[in-house]
């Protein structure tokens, strides 16, 4: 019997340090650690630059190689936001440096105050990686399944051909999936005035075997759908960023 109240002592304390240790992880990740641990510069091996200010403003900046040297091609700046894990952008504006003094496009495009989701954040020591996810909100309330409306809106740079004009901005998307069918249906459509023809509606197949979606045979999709939204993780790696001093 003395035996057996020592077992369960021991074990009593092996929960008690487990659930400290659960917490203390749960802490590491949460969107206040978060926060603090962006704060800085970051750059990866494409030439892009971000610096988090403790103000949660934002300016991102890429470079293009030329020669020996590096040029700035693009800027971004505005407000960010870390919820549930996941940053966006909000109230950002978005300037195109031009490449060439002929180049005609426009050169500086000020965005609205709806976010653009960026992705899913987590850290290793001094490197911070960014998972892409998409958001979809549904287009009714409580919507704890993937049937029915959804809508996506996503920041596009886009070169037409045919008049060579530019589009920057945003584009919503919407999708709805139907449960007796193996068919969805798309549509978009661009929110900034544009130069050409900017709606476009189609049909897909489908496959959806929870929690995994394949749209069209492209890519497989990890679903999750929390809080009145639906995520979308991609079957991709993360994008690294290294701190600079």
């Amino acid at each position: 019997m003395k035996c057996f109240k020592i077992l369960i002592h021991i074990l009593i304390l092996l929960f008690i340090n487990c659930s400290k240790n659960i917490n203390s992880v749960d802490e590491l990740y949460s969107d206040e650690i978060l926060y603090e641990k962006i704060i800085g510069k970051w750059t990866n091996e494409n030439k892009i630059l971000y610096t988090f200010f403790e103000d949660s403003t934002f300016y991102f900046s890429y470079y293009i190689p030329e020669n020996d040297s590096t040029i700035l091609r693009q800027t971004i700046e505005g407000k960010y936001l870390i919820e549930d894990g996941i940053i966006s952008f909000d109230k950002f504006e978005y300037s195109y440096i031009k490449e060439r003094e002929n180049d005609t496009s426009d050169v500086f495009l000020a965005a609205t105050s709806t976010q653009l989701f960026i992705g899913k954040l987590s850290f290793e020591d001094d490197i911070l990686s960014i998972t892409q996810i998409e958001v979809l909100i549904p287009q009714r309330t409580n919507q704890d399944e993937i049937w029915g409306k959804w809508e996506i809106r996503k920041w596009r740079t886009i070169y037409y051909y045919r008049t060579e004009l530019n589009f920057k901005g945003y584009q919503k998307e919407i999708y709805e999936f139907y449960p007796d069918s193996n068919i969805c249906s798309y549509e978009n459509e661009y929110l900034f005035k544009c130069p050409f023809p900017h709606q476009e509606s189609n049909k897909y197949e489908f496959e959806y075997a929870s929690p995994y979606l394949n749209i069209n045979g492209i890519d497989s999709i990890k679903v999750e759908i929390e809080n009145n939204k639906m995520y979308w993780y991609y079957d991709r790696e993360p994008e690294l960023y290294f701190r600079v001093d």
